[in-house]
């Protein structure tokens, strides 16, 4: 099979782009044939089936936005036209596009799509977000209706489509939960973990405070890189800076605010005690990579109900209230204060972990393929 995978991809350094390397990995395992169209950037020496040229997109997040990228429209329109030579070019199959708001203009994904269907070339969109407002209403008219699937990680982001969707859309969404590299040892060390990308979104204040008014003995470890495009992030940032100063937890917390490669985030789990993840919004944790990432190890995680994804309250995860300093205290504390209990949710997530492997998803998402494909 021929497939054209439209996404962020390495050395992009976003979820999606871990996502699609992977993906892409177990794809040509199974003896697919995959080109990949990405956003204009750095070539990886060697790399073949890869074409970079997209324009980037610098999110607002505003309500001008759609008007703001309404003055992008030719670049989208030419960077439409020349994703779809490659694709007559490849022969491709289908073209599946890995979608999130901020990757590209928003006019670009629609405007591809509408000449893939006139085409009669099969496509498939995966949501990693969607509740970005104030673009919901603009999806709804020009992103849902277009392609021939659409995949969602969790039955959170499906609930959220089918209740807001005609059923002639709903009826071919599919639910393919994130993928993940197969299963490490970790161990029960000393400290609590937050990593990922850092914003509004992500609830660190929240984290901040519950800890703050928690009497554990273990430290705060905070991993979070951020775009310096984004005003908003880089305020964000000293935002948490000034918190931790004015909490007065300083000796008790560290804040790493660098990107970290992988394999030194690796080592910090594994080296964790437990996960925290008190994510406000399901824009941010509707499945995050970062989640997948600590199962990986069967790390015991805390999330709020934004963040769970098809994790389930006391079995995978505590699940608590977004925005709920006195639940997360009280989450931490438990965690923190019984061996046992993360010793319960360690072997639950390491049996999980091995349902997500990769080469399972994978599968599944050929099956979505090859369904379109014989349809």
């Amino acid at each position: 099979m021929k497939i054209c995978l439209l996404t962020s991809y390495p050395p992009d350094r976003c979820g999606v782009s871990d996502y699609s390397e992977r993906l892409v990995v177990e794809l040509k395992k199974s003896g697919n044939e995959v080109m990949i169209i990405s956003r204009d950037g750095e070539r990886v020496k060697g790399e073949k089936n890869v074409e970079r040229f997209i324009a980037t997109k610098k999110v607002k997040r505003s309500l001008t936005q759609i008007a703001e990228e309404l003055k992008g429209m030719d670049r989208a329109k030419k960077d439409a036209d020349k994703t779809l030579e490659i694709i007559n070019n490849f022969g491709a199959d289908l073209v599946h596009i890995q979608y999130e708001p901020g990757l590209y203009n928003l006019f670009f994904v629609p405007m591809l799509l509408h000449k893939l269907k006139k085409l009669k070339i099969k496509s498939v969109v995966t949501l990693h977000a969607m509740d970005y407002f104030p673009l919901n209403v603009f999806h709804r008219t020009f992103l849902y209706r277009k392609p021939d699937k659409i995949i969602v990680h969790t039955k959170t982001h499906y609930e959220i489509l089918r209740d807001s969707l005609p059923k002639r859309i709903t009826g071919k969404i599919e639910m393919i939960p994130m993928g993940l590299v197969k299963e490490k040892t970790g161990k029960d060390g000393n400290y609590i973990l937050f990593f990922g990308f850092l914003n509004q979104h992500k609830g660190v204040e929240e984290l901040l405070n519950a800890f703050s008014k928690s009497d554990t003995k273990a430290k705060l470890l905070i991993i979070g890189s951020i775009n310096p495009i984004y005003k908003t992030d880089v305020e964000y940032k000293n935002k948490i800076e000034g918190m931790i100063k004015s909490l007065d937890i300083g000796d008790r917390v560290k804040f790493i605010h660098d990107f970290v490669p992988s394999g030194k985030l690796e080592n910090y789990i594994r080296d964790s005690m437990f996960v925290v993840f008190p994510y406000r919004s399901s824009y941010s944790g509707g499945q995050s990579q970062a989640i997948l990432d600590s199962l990986v190890f069967g790390k015991p995680l805390i999330v709020t109900k934004q963040a769970r994804g098809n994790l389930v309250d006391g079995k995978n995860a505590i699940v608590v209230n977004p925005g709920n300093v006195n639940e997360l205290r009280d989450a931490i504390q438990r965690l923190a204060g019984s061996k046992k209990f993360r010793m319960t949710f360690s072997i639950n997530n390491r049996k999980l972990a091995k349902e997500l492997r990769w080469s399972n998803i994978a599968k599944l998402t050929a099956g979505v393929y090859n369904e379109l494909l014989s349809s």
